[in-house]
């Protein structure tokens, strides 16, 4: 019955208090963890900041392929770009190996589940 420990995704999670210089860079410290759990998976990856200062004050980005591919590393430009969009203090991560589902953009995770009352917003 010993089937033994199965290996599947990854999650990264970040927190910098509003008061320090770095307080908009949760998206720079969640893209280096992804890196760091790529071997988790490498289908998908996705994150999503909150930052209170935003009028959407949850953004999610998510997309089929390696942590890089997703970020756009290649072209700093529209990662920059991507960066200062996603900006804000809080986050989560995550990079998928597919256990169910399609290859498909839809079963890329973070989920958001996007409510007109803010307070009922949230993504997991």
């Amino acid at each position: 019955m010993d089937e033994g420990i199965h290996e599947e995704c990854g999650v990264a999670v970040v927190y910098i208090p509003e008061n320090g210089d770095a307080s908009n860079r949760a998206v720079f410290y969640l893209y280096k963890l992804l890196l760091n759990l790529q071997h988790r998976g490498q289908l998908a990856a996705g994150i999503t900041t909150y930052n209170r200062k935003r009028l959407q004050m949850l953004s999610t980005y998510k997309n089929i392929g390696s942590v890089n591919e997703v970020f756009k590393t290649s072209k700093r430009l529209r990662s920059l770009e991507l960066f200062r969009r996603c900006a804000g203090n809080k986050g989560i991560g995550h990079v998928r190996y597919a256990t169910f589902g399609k290859d498909e953009r839809a079963y890329a995770q973070p989920f958001e589940r996007v409510h007109g009352r803010l307070w009922k917003w949230f993504a997991f």
